[in-house]
């Protein structure tokens, strides 16, 4: 079995993802496992690329993207982080986000779509 073949069906499963909810101004540090099923094995990884993008849920822009991301391929993890910078200018408020994970032979898969709730922060200059 050819170990970067993307999953069966139309989206991967995400386990272990917690979406916020965050705070504006600070770093974000989201992980994730990537699995062919739920509850089943992890997606190899290896050769893919991954992106993600946070989109304002009324007008579709984009709002951010992480600063990094990492990749963890024989696990299925996918680490990113979005740096005080580029949190520090999102209004609070719900937006919405996929992690896209394109494979070495051109196929992309993509997760279901995630709410991201961005709060106020209450420390800030």
């Amino acid at each position: 079995m050819d170990g970067c073949a993307p999953p069966r069906g139309d989206d991967l499963i995400m386990a272990t993802l917690r979406l916020g909810p965050v705070k504006r101004g600070d770093t974000w540090d989201i992980a994730c496992t990537l699995r062919q099923t739920a509850g089943g094995d992890p997606v190899d990884l290896t050769g893919c690329a991954a992106a993600l993008q946070v989109r304002n849920a009324q007008t579709d822009a984009l709002v951010a993207a992480p600063d990094s991301i990492t990749l963890d391929p024989l696990v299925g993890g996918v680490s990113l982080t979005f740096l005080p910078d580029t949190t520090a200018a999102i209004v609070p408020g719900t937006y919405y986000a996929d992690l896209q994970i394109t494979f070495p032979d051109g196929r992309v898969r993509s997760t279901e779509t995630l709410a991201l709730a961005v709060e106020r922060d209450q420390t800030h200059p």
